[in-house]
């Protein structure tokens, strides 16, 4: 749980939506009893209709550019990195999508986050995405992956987070780590 907090914390502009985040994910997994929901009477009320285990049909966030052996390499990330969100059951449109990018120094994610490299989107459902799912574009390469030769290494990882915001209850996508290799870059030489 402090690894997704940390993630958030990355980039300023993402606080409030990161506190929010982190409160579904604690509530989530949390094997506590609930009393400080109870004792809020005026908190603020989630989705409880047909959607409400939302979270649960959440799929992880696909890399089209993903090679056989699971790596995201130079040529799949040259002119930024496709992410898709595959469509999910009761899928309708007018959700809204937010996904949430960072790119690690570290293969396993047990080194740090990248300053600079946060990346925010945010889309509205449409009929088309019901079909297809939803596709983001993460760039530009220079700014959002590249970042990961200054850790002295040719490759690195990014960590993706998604949420599917519905009425005004907030469901959490499980969290996708793509490994990168960047040795084919050809300022390298």
């Amino acid at each position: 749980m402090d690894r997704i907090r940390a993630f958030y914390a990355a980039d300023a502009k993402l606080r409030g939506l990161a506190e929010i985040a982190w409160e579904m994910w604690r509530r989530r997994f949390s094997r506590a009893p609930r009393q400080e929901a109870a004792a809020a009477g005026g908190a603020r009320r989630f989705d409880r209709g047909p959607s409400a285990d939302l979270s649960r049909v959440l799929q992880e966030a696909q890399f089209p550019a993903r090679n056989t052996s699971g790596w995201l390499r130079y040529h799949g990330a040259k002119d930024g990195v496709r992410i898709i969100i595959p469509p999910y059951e009761t899928m309708r449109p007018g959700d809204v999508v937010t996904l949430l990018w960072v790119a690690h120094d570290d293969l396993w994610l047990g080194g740090r986050n990248i300053p600079g490299t946060e990346f925010a989107d945010e889309k509205r459902v449409t009929r088309q995405d019901i079909a297809d799912g939803i596709e983001f574009l993460v760039g530009p390469y220079q700014a959002k992956v590249r970042p990961i030769l200054k850790s002295q290494k040719l490759w690195g990882a990014a960590r993706v987070f998604y949420m599917v915001t519905r009425n005004r209850g907030i469901f959490c996508g499980p969290e996708s780590t793509v490994r990168i290799n960047l040795f084919e870059d050809p300022d390298l030489g």
